[in-house]
């Protein structure tokens, strides 16, 4: 089993993460040899715990932790990880809710909850809709973009969503204000009917003007009152 990281993990390219793994043989073959393939992000390596390992170019890469007992057999399932490398800093200060709820406020009627089991790491921020049916979901507060540098800034913003009970869509919302007026137009993410497993929501923003703000909210257009979905390994970035 893979100890640490305990899930999914989200770094900025140049940056480590610290890999440590546990192996045993239920027939006593323990002379046991052990296997990282870090998916082409770094150099494989062969020792139990090869502790902190850099990832340099940016991407997606599934690591996986195989160990062989002393008669060649390989674990059949082995542990896996995966690591999203990204190329600028998140500006998501709270992103996968490891601690607390901070910079996330309800909605709509809505209740939020810090809550185990997440898409990255072992936390996520679960909300509980209406009754009567809504549309709610989670606002950022303050907004995480509070100063945009220029007109025409991109961003490319996501979060990972779920719903245990596989109802309701999810959206990404977009606004930009200054002075306390929006300017440019609403954007929105496409909508994703929720399910059980973890998906993405992803949006590009530029903006219209500078020094102004970006208002961010994860909705969940709902079919049932009280609806549940959870969201995980939020991110806004600037694209070079």
């Amino acid at each position: 089993v893979i100890d640490t990281p305990t899930g999914n993990t989200t770094i900025t390219a140049g940056s480590s993460v610290s890999f440590t793994g546990t192996g045993s043989d239920p027939d006593g073959d323990t002379a046991l040899t052990f296997g990282w393939d870090f998916g082409g992000g770094a150099v494989n390596r062969s020792v139990e715990d090869p502790g902190a390992v850099v990832f340099n170019t940016p991407g997606t890469y599934t690591v996986r932790f195989t160990v062989t007992d002393s008669l060649g057999l390989a674990d059949p399932t082995p542990d896996q990880r995966v690591v999203t490398v990204n190329t600028t800093p998140n500006l998501v200060g709270n992103p996968s809710f490891e601690t607390a709820t901070s910079g996330w406020d309800a909605y709509s009627g809505s209740t939020i909850a810090r809550v185990s089991g997440g898409q990255d790491g072992a936390f996520s921020l679960e909300i509980t809709g209406p009754s009567p049916a809504a549309t709610f979901g989670t606002n950022d507060s303050p907004n995480w973009v509070a100063t945009t540098p220029a007109v025409g800034t991109h961003y490319t913003i996501s979060a990972w969503v779920m719903s245990s009970a596989g109802v309701g869509q999810a959206k990404l919302k977009i606004r930009e204000y200054l002075g306390g007026t929006q300017v440019g137009t609403t954007t929105y993410s496409s909508l994703k009917t929720l399910s059980p497993s973890w998906q993405q929501l992803t949006v590009d923003y530029v903006s219209v003007r500078s020094a102004s703000t970006l208002d961010f909210q994860i909705v969940d257009v709902a079919v049932a009152a009280g609806e549940v979905f959870r969201v995980d390994n939020i991110s806004i970035r600037i694209v070079p």
